[in-house]
């Protein structure tokens, strides 16, 4: 019995393990040379999830908000369940919101959307609730943003980290108080 485990574990080792490109990306990544990443990434296997996640991470750093968008739909589609390929998305859907103003609601919805699926998905993903409140609270309520919103998801945040969810319930009363 033990014999079979072990072997089911190094059978399932490989496919725990990043690849060596993911590896030297995220690195590149952590030091803020998106440029060198992408490069990395964009040789790397298309249909590995975590090379795809890492290469949307790059680009919204480069920001080529749209080529993050296509690689993370595209990452989106492989790993649906996924938290953190849905904040990535809402970050790039709101940067590319900011810089388009024709475009600006319909892609300010999708960035609430992705948050929103991102905190659907793992309800104590605090980058996914960060990324929520920060909508929530500036975002105009016509594409979803309000204060209320806000309040429960600093609420929700305080139950996982209370000094900071009484940071964000102080923010929401300075901004009501506007």
């Amino acid at each position: 019995m033990f014999r079979s485990f072990i072997g089911i574990v190094l059978v399932a080792l490989p496919l725990l393990a990043k690849t060596p490109e993911w590896e030297r990306a995220q690195k590149l990544v952590g030091s803020e040379q998106y440029q060198q990443a992408a490069q990395v990434l964009e040789k790397a296997p298309q249909n590995d999830v975590d090379n795809l996640e890492l290469l949307g991470e790059a680009y919204v750093g480069l920001k080529d908000f749209k080529k993050a968008i296509d690689v993370l739909d595209r990452a989106a589609g492989i790993a649906p369940t996924r938290s953190m390929i849905q904040v990535w998305l809402g970050r790039a859907w709101g940067h590319r919101a900011e810089a388009n103003k024709l475009m600006a609601f319909s892609w300010a919805r999708k960035a609430k959307d992705a948050f929103e699926k991102a905190v659907a998905l793992d309800a104590k993903n605090i980058d996914a609730l960060d990324d929520l409140f920060e909508y929530y609270v500036n975002a105009p309520a016509i594409v979803g943003g309000g204060l209320d919103k806000a309040e429960s998801v600093a609420k929700r945040i305080a139950m996982i980290d209370p000094d900071k969810g009484k940071r964000l319930m102080t923010v929401v009363s300075r901004e009501r108080s506007k």
